[in-house]
């Protein structure tokens, strides 16, 4: 198609525009997600090296006791 050179700049600026909008979103979504996981993974090895010191497990004794 031939459009009108001001038309066609402007769809041409447009279609930048749009191209770096969604290249913003695509890099702002890897690094949520990078984010995430490393979110994920840091509480989890917090979370096991605490449960190796302080112990969370309980017995059926002490778990009946808290229950009254």
């Amino acid at each position: 198609m031939c459009f009108h050179p001001t038309i066609s700049k402007f769809l041409r600026n447009f279609y930048d525009l749009l191209a770096s909008l969604v290249n913003g979103l695509i890099l702002t979504l890897k690094g949520i997600i990078v984010v995430g996981i490393f979110a994920f993974i840091s509480s989890y090895i917090i979370l096991y090296i605490i449960n190796k010191i302080i112990k969370f497990r309980t017995n059926e004794e002490n778990e009946i006791e808290g229950l009254m």
